[in-house]
């Protein structure tokens, strides 16, 4: 049996004692950044821990009007998509709310040029 964590927040202290994954819907925003994260907390403890700091923050978005928010999100990085769901109102995706996704945008590619990932 495998153990798949879906909680970010207690996601760095699952791989440490041997959990085999990440399975939470933050993975539709961001799963290149918890792939490494899996691949390199041993490796690299000190940037996993600033890593995980910024998922854990950033797992906040989640919140924010899912699955619709993660459309927006993917739609930020070209992969081209109705932000229309049948779980939420797009209408509920306020201007606030694409401030945030937009401030989460920002910081992942910093992240991703950190950490050498492209997409």
């Amino acid at each position: 049996m495998s153990l798949f964590n879906a909680n970010t927040s207690t996601l760095l202290d699952s791989f440490q004692m041997g959990a085999d994954g990440y399975n939470g819907v933050m993975a539709n925003f961001h799963i290149d950044l918890y792939k490494w994260l899996f691949l390199n907390f041993k490796k690299d403890p000190e940037t996993a821990r600033e890593l995980m700091d910024f998922l854990i923050l950033a797992g906040v978005i989640e919140s924010r009007c899912y699955p619709v928010s993660a459309k927006y999100h993917q739609n930020k990085f070209d992969v081209k998509m109705s932000i229309y769901t049948k779980a939420k109102d797009v209408n509920l995706l306020n201007e606030n709310g694409i401030h945030e996704l937009d401030a989460l945008h920002s910081m992942e590619v910093r992240w991703r040029n950190r950490l050498g990932l492209s997409l």
